[in-house]
């Protein structure tokens, strides 16, 4: 649950913010204003993509770690 609850925030934060980027970009009126304008966003974005994956990973750690510690336990008691 923990990581589905993670899966769909990141999903609802990208969503907004592609909701964000074409409202910008329905405002330029030459290619050229619009990739000046722009041009930051694409190393910003890898950055919240990573950020994103990053958070994800910890989530999965997490419960990966909370499901195997009674099996682990367990296998430590034989």
């Amino acid at each position: 649950m923990a990581v589905n609850r993670k899966a769909m925030d990141i999903a609802r934060s990208n969503i907004n913010s592609g909701f964000s980027l074409a409202e910008s970009l329905a405002g330029h009126k030459t290619l050229l204003r619009l990739w000046h304008s722009k041009w930051p966003i694409g190393a910003s974005k890898f950055g919240n993509l990573s950020a994103q994956a990053e958070e994800l990973r910890a989530v999965s750690a997490e419960v990966t770690a909370d499901v195997t510690a009674p099996i682990k336990a367990r296998v430590t008691l034989t």
